[in-house]
């Protein structure tokens, strides 16, 4: 089976059409390709640049209000002035909802600003966060036994006992006992409606769940306590170490420039609209779109699918007599976040340059070159650094490697970091625009990082379909005769998607 050329892989799946429904079958078929793990780039990052993203990462988690949403964040500093640049996954679309997030941010930034200690910051983002705080504490209490067989045997209790006392955390008890006292609560508050609860109830918890895994002696050492408990107390505590890694680092800035805090503002990040893409709910239907566009054999048995992905899915039969579904694609929140403050540092250092040349003019030549060497690194030298409240898709990672690799290439722009990689294959992913405004050389960036991440994706959807197509020859004998229903009127799809405006780039919008 000759492989279509790399070429052809982003021609094809440059067709709207074709890429929906590529991307809805893989993700039905391996919806997640391998186990979560942190970015290369994060990984090679210097301790400093690690530090900033986890701090963002878990400024993103105070600005999500339910499961199910995402929230990125970034930093963008100029001079004594610190803006908080967000976005989310989900945009609001009821008028009161986007109202009551704003006022939400508005005393989340205030608390910032003038709050002296973490738990007052904690209270009002309790306010806002209480129904994923409740979802995390009752994922722990529904799992973890109601008679506990632990005993306060191990000795390295009492080096966490000390450190306890030390900090004022808590009363003089060993660390099982501090566990018992927690997880009393957890069950107490679990079994209330979460709008209801009791701010100092949830405060109680969420303070004893960062205390139990600030340490490293953690419940982990007592006998018995596994450590998927112990990840779910941890998710718990995230939000007061959220809380007091925000103060600290905002303490940070102060001893540089008191006016840091003070001049501490938010702004939030558009990503471009949604889209409604019409797909074929039947998986194989849905994938037969990328082998009849290539003229290849399609795969007409899901016999041949489970045989190399168990838990693939066979879809749905869709609406009405197309069988088709609707897919709601979007920009992800850490392209957004990332792609908005990557532009803006662009376009700060083309003003530098352009200030640079002027003053060059007057030096001599040698001076001119020593400078010119010296300007993309100066203000290049650190990454763009993205904080996500959950791990990042495959696409997105896939996407910001081929961008980071064109940004180095060209020496073109600093790299874009965000820290892990769940590697979810997500049906609604869109592929981010080319700026309208920008200059040449940034639109064959974002149009080289797109042609690339579609030959990615076509790649991996040519492997999946070799690997689908030779359990269906070992066994010729035993499969169907070919289905003619499989001819797919891509015409009559296609009327129903608005055509993309490509705007230079062949990626899909």
């Amino acid at each position: 089976m000759a492989k279509p050329t790399l070429e052809s892989f982003s021609h094809v799946l440059s067709d709207e059409t074709v890429y929906a429904n590529t991307m809805y079958a893989i993700s039905k078929i391996q919806s997640s390709r391998n186990p979560g793990r942190d970015t290369s780039d994060y990984e090679n990052a210097i301790p400093s640049v690690k530090s900033h993203i986890a701090i963002l990462d878990l400024l993103a988690l105070l600005m999500v209000k339910q499961e199910g949403d995402t929230v990125a964040t970034g930093l963008e500093i100029d001079g004594i002035k610190t803006t908080i640049v967000w976005c989310r996954n989900h945009q609001q679309t009821n008028h009161s909802a986007a109202e009551e997030e704003r006022d939400y941010l508005r005393s989340l930034l205030q608390s910032f600003k003038q709050a002296d200690h973490p738990e007052q910051t904690l209270e009002i983002a309790i306010g806002w966060c209480r129904k994923k705080i409740m979802n995390r504490i009752r994922k722990f209490t529904r799992e973890y036994p109601n008679v506990p067989d632990i005993t306060p045997a191990d000795p390295a209790t009492e080096e966490y006992r000390q450190f306890l006392i030390k900090r004022g955390a808590m009363d003089d008890v060993p660390l099982a006992a501090a566990l018992l006292i927690f997880v009393d609560q957890a069950k107490e508050l679990s079994s209330m409606p979460h709008y209801t609860a009791p701010l100092q109830t949830f405060k109680d918890v969420v303070i004893s769940a960062f205390w139990l895994t600030c340490h490293k002696v953690t419940p982990e050492h007592l006998p018995g306590f596994r450590h998927d408990w112990f990840r779910k107390v941890q998710k718990i505590g995230s939000y007061y170490l959220a809380c007091g890694t925000v103060h600290s680092a905002l303490r940070r800035l102060d001893s540089k420039s008191p006016l840091h805090r003070q001049n501490l503002s938010i702004r939030q990040a558009h990503p471009p609209p949604t889209r409604e893409w019409r797909v074929y709910g039947d998986t194989l239907k849905a994938f037969n779109v990328w082998t009849q566009r290539h003229n290849i054999a399609p795969i007409i048995n899901f016999g041949a699918v489970l045989a190399r992905y168990p838990s693939a899915k066979a879809g749905k039969e869709g609406d009405g007599f197309s069988g088709t579904t609707t897919v709601v694609a979007s920009q992800h929140c850490e392209l957004t976040v990332g792609l908005d403050l990557w532009y803006r540092r662009v376009q700060q250092q083309q003003q530098q340059q352009h200030k640079q040349q002027q003053q060059q003019q007057k030096q001599q030549q040698q001076q001119q070159q020593k400078q010119q060497t010296q300007a993309p690194e100066e203000i290049f030298s650190t990454p763009v650094e993205v904080g996500c409240s959950k791990a990042s898709c495959h696409y997105c990672g896939l996407y910001l490697d081929k961008f980071n690799q064109w940004c180095r290439r060209n020496q073109a722009g600093p790299p874009i970091f965000v820290r892990g990689l769940h590697h979810k294959n997500t049906e609604g992913w869109m592929m981010p625009r080319v700026p309208t405004d920008a200059p040449d050389q940034m639109k064959n960036g974002f149009t080289e990082a797109g042609n690339s991440t579609l030959e990615g994706i076509g790649d991996r959807i040519h492997t999946m379909w070799l690997e689908m197509m030779n359990p269906r020859r070992l066994s010729d004998s035993l499969s169907p005769p070919p289905n003619t229903d499989l001819q797919l009127d891509l015409e009559e799809m296609a009327t129903s998607m608005k055509r993309p405006n490509r705007g230079g780039c062949a990626a899909p919008k």
